[in-house]
């Protein structure tokens, strides 16, 4: 189907087609909670792919949020609740400022708080993403894990593709520049080298603090967050 020579094959028993439907079922309902609202989001990751485990996360994202944070939060209360955490952060000076809200464990909803640039975008079609209407449709996208290993769907499992020394053909196949998966490339190889470094900005929220004026005290304290937000508030 998409030409490559797979490194592994991994075949589906029903205990992984139930656990990606289970995982599935919540993603969904998270999505359409925001979708009433007038919000489109997307489902990136494992869950996306299919590739799913135990340790599998349901992590949901609003790429242009149309709300303010505080919007987009209470929207999700209303529906799930208050949620396990609330977190601001910022992994470089350079890179875009984010909101997570970790609505239970392992099911986090992010938004960025600026505008994202292209390469910050085509980190979700990296790692793989489906829309609502996609999702409900069942498909499954490729995409990479965290092992730089491109996942190919198929529909008795998936089939494992190393991305290195075949940049370029997955740059293609996903859709996305030849810069992005190169850096993507250097990030996860670093980080399994030296493993996890420190973000630039990683704050969790106060029960009572209001997203909008966190972010702002924040940017007192850190110049690269206040470049980022200049002009947003």
């Amino acid at each position: 189907m998409w030409g490559l020579k797979p490194d592994r094959v991994v075949i589906y028993d029903d205990k992984r087609w139930d656990l990606l439907a289970s995982l599935r079922k919540k993603a969904v309902e998270i999505m359409e909670c925001l979708a009433r609202a007038g919000q489109p989001s997307l489902l990136y990751g494992s869950v996306a792919r299919g590739d799913v485990g135990a340790g599998s996360d349901i992590d949901v994202v609003v790429l242009r949020p149309r709300l303010p944070p505080s919007a987009l939060e209470m929207i999700l209360r209303e529906r799930f609740g208050d949620p396990l955490a609330r977190e601001i952060a910022q992994a470089t000076p350079s890179s875009a400022v984010k909101a997570y809200i970790h609505l239970e464990k392992g099911v986090t909803v992010s938004f960025p708080l600026v505008h994202l640039g292209e390469r910050e975008e085509e980190f979700y079609k990296f790692g793989g993403c489906l829309d609502l209407r996609t999702l409900l449709e069942e498909k499954r996208v490729p995409g990479v894990n965290k092992e730089l290993m491109l996942i190919l769907p198929r529909e008795w499992g998936h089939e494992e593709v190393s991305v290195r020394g075949r940049e370029e053909v997955v740059a293609k196949l996903l859709g996305i520049s030849l810069g992005t998966v190169l850096e993507r490339v250097r990030v996860l190889t670093e980080r399994r080298v030296r493993g996890k470094t420190g973000l630039y900005v990683h704050y969790r929220l106060d029960v009572s603090e209001n997203i909008e004026e966190a972010l702002v005290r924040l940017a007192h304290a850190k110049k690269g967050l206040r470049n980022k937000l200049r002009g947003m508030f």
